[in-house]
């Protein structure tokens, strides 16, 4: 059975080998949504800041993958698209780690582009509730 799967393109370890498919242009922030949706996360938050007096709001978006060469993919790929970013070792894996104007431009890129209601409604409250605390604009629901 193994050797069947295999050669109709399984393999062993997927999460720590997968590559970054070809994805058409158009795709791209399609592609990008639902990569989120699975293993992606939105962080938007109060703190306080070491050496300042007020809290400050945070607001992060992150993709998590095990194979650190898709995530490179994945950056060099946004990098058309958003400026920053980082990749960061976590203990089973790797991060891709967007601050504050990297996440509105990612939040542009995901949800600007006619989904039809295709995305994680959680996720999107976020990005709307942040959008909406820090620039005054509301996303269209």
């Amino acid at each position: 059975m193994f050797s069947d799967l295999s050669y109709l393109g399984f393999t062993p370890n997927k999460s720590k080998n997968i590559k970054l498919p070809k994805i058409p242009k158009k795709s791209i922030g399609d592609f990008v949504r639902g990569y989120f949706d699975g293993d992606g996360c939105v962080y938007f938050r109060k703190h306080k800041v070491k050496d300042r007096k007020n809290k400050k709001w945070i607001f992060a978006t992150r993709f998590t993958a095990g194979s650190h060469n898709f995530l490179f993919s994945l950056h060099k790929l946004l990098s058309t698209y958003i400026k920053g970013g980082f990749i960061t070792a976590k203990n089973r894996g790797w991060e891709l780690v967007f601050s504050h104007s990297d996440s509105l431009a990612l939040c542009k890129l995901m949800y600007n582009n006619g989904f039809q209601d295709l995305y994680l409604k959680r996720k999107y409250k976020i990005f709307n509730r942040a959008i909406y605390t820090l620039y005054g604009e509301k996303m269209r629901s």
